[in-house]
């Protein structure tokens, strides 16, 4: 059994999540820089609390990745999510996240994979953007941050081989694609054979419609105002 992340860590990983979530949104006008640090710096003392204790590493990525849902599907404006918006997602959150995943028969090879990833190896382009992408990012502890650099490496080959303009085409089409694939996973389901793989289920809440052409896989590869910013904020 993994062990329990200690404070620091829960809190350096809160704030690694913030940053590139927040970057999807327009900072709140009227609040100068030193404001909007402040604020981030609630943000991630509030989710901190409200985070059970016990997590573990596999637990804190689950339990972020289930508020980005949340807030995906609740919050109606451009403008950065409250707050009150954030503690509501990680309330909902705390509940779904019962345990750690299992490595079964279904994702062990997920696993093989993501072996080869931290060691640097190559990987097929499948486990870049997709659905055999989500399982991966849902089922190991591999992170979006450990994607970029391979993703980075595919766009780079289309620039290469079909110029500029083919590439910029690709990264939209393969990230619209995962974003969309990524907002109706279910990894319950998946990982009890029930029902069809991405598929939402009732108990998720009702989406808002969003520009899904500017997914995460884009910001990822895409410094953005908010990424470059404040990418150097210590989450102490």
């Amino acid at each position: 059994m993994a062990s329990n992340l200690s404070y620091d860590s829960r809190v350096r990983a809160i704030g690694s999540w913030l940053v590139p979530t927040l970057s999807r949104y327009t900072p709140p006008a009227g609040m100068d820089d030193q404001s909007l640090r402040q604020e981030m710096q609630l943000m991630v003392d509030d989710l901190n609390s409200s985070m059970p204790a016990h997590y573990n590493q596999a637990q804190v990525d689950s339990f972020l990745k289930r508020v980005s849902k949340y807030v995906r599907a609740n919050q109606g404006t451009r403008v950065w999510p409250t707050i009150k918006v954030l503690i509501a997602g990680a309330a909902k959150a705390s509940s779904q996240v019962k345990s750690e995943p299992l490595v079964t028969e279904f994702d062990s090879p997920l696993h093989v994979i993501a072996g080869r990833i931290r060691d640097g190896s190559s990987v097929s382009d499948g486990y870049l953007f997709g659905l055999t992408s989500v399982k991966l990012l849902h089922f190991t502890d591999i992170t979006e941050d450990e994607l970029t650099p391979y993703r980075q490496a595919l766009i780079d080959q289309f620039e290469q081989s079909y110029g500029e303009d083919y590439a910029e085409q690709r990264l939209h089409e393969l990230a619209k694609k995962h974003t969309k694939i990524e907002e109706g996973f279910d990894p319950d389901a998946e990982r009890g054979g029930n029902g069809e793989a991405g598929a939402a289920t009732s108990k998720d809440p009702p989406r808002t419609k969003r520009n899904l052409s500017v997914g995460d896989a884009i910001q990822k590869i895409r410094a953005s105002r908010v990424g470059a910013e404040y990418t150097d904020l210590d989450f102490d």
